[in-house]
This record gives structure tokens, sequence and C-alpha cells, in this order.
């Protein structure tokens, strides 16, 4: 799971993502993530939320019991979870242009349609996605985010 935060991440700051609807159609709408896949498990994104949700909550404790044994106050509100940040979509702008939403991080970048291909560039940062019907597909090593036309 860490792999893949961290993979959106790498994504975020300076990769780029996307895919469309296929065809000579144009790419329109918002896709939203709907399963991720890492090490050979696979996810529906409701799933893979329960789990990264249970494992900060984890931390979270382990962090208030180290500001207990310290003697430091700990204002748990800090740390509330807003569960809307662990969701995802891909909303295309305009011919060129879209706009991209993963786990609390928001940018903006452009893209490039070829057959069954988009390159998505943030950042000066381009990758490349499958475009399979009504879903868009990026795969990275063993890691994978499946976004789809709603």
């Amino acid at each position: 799971m860490k792999k893949i935060i961290a993979i959106v991440l790498v994504l975020m700051l300076s990769i780029s993502i996307l895919a469309a609807c296929g065809g000579d159609e144009k790419l329109t709408g918002r896709y939203i993530l709907t399963e991720i896949s890492e090490d050979g498990e696979t996810y529906k994104i409701e799933d893979y939320i329960k789990e990264m949700k249970a494992e900060y909550e984890e931390s979270i404790r382990e962090l208030k019991e180290l500001y207990e044994e310290m003697d430091i106050e700990f204002d748990e509100s800090e740390y509330a979870i807003d569960e809307s940040d662990f969701h995802g979509y891909i909303e295309f702008l305009s011919d060129e242009k879209f706009k991209i939403f993963v786990f609390g991080m928001e940018d903006e970048g452009t893209f490039k349609v070829d057959g069954k291909s988009i390159e998505m560039t943030i950042d000066g940062e381009t990758a490349e996605w499958k475009i399979d019907g009504k879903k868009l597909i990026f795969e990275e090593d063993d890691a994978k985010m499946i976004f789809e036309k709603k």
C-alpha cells in the first residue's frame, strides 16, 4: 500500500497521468478512481480506503501514546481524517488540459491521445496511460490504478 502512495506522490509531483474513452471521440468529463493493484493484490477503492484508514488510525494511536509517554499534550483534531482525501478523479477540462485529484493532492496538466493510449504531462514529466473503453489505466512496475468514466 505504501508503494501506491509513493507512486501517487511521484505522479503528482513530477509525472503525469490519464486516459480516455477511446476511438476518435474527444476525452471529456470525469473519471473516478475505482481500483488499485499492488504486489499482485487488487483492491476496489472502497476496500483500499478502509485499509488505509485503519493503518492511519493505528499510526495516530501510536503517536498519541508516544506523546503521552513524553507528557506532551496531543490534539487529535490536528490529525482528523478527511475520507474525501482518499478518493481520486481525473477531469478533462478541454481538448488539451486535465485536472487530477488523488489522495488529497491536486494538479493540472496537458494530455495527448494517440489511439488507445494517452500521454499525460504534469510539470514537464510525461507518463503513458492505456485507454480501455471507459477506463483509463496507469501501470508502473507492479502497481496499477484504474479510473472509470462515471
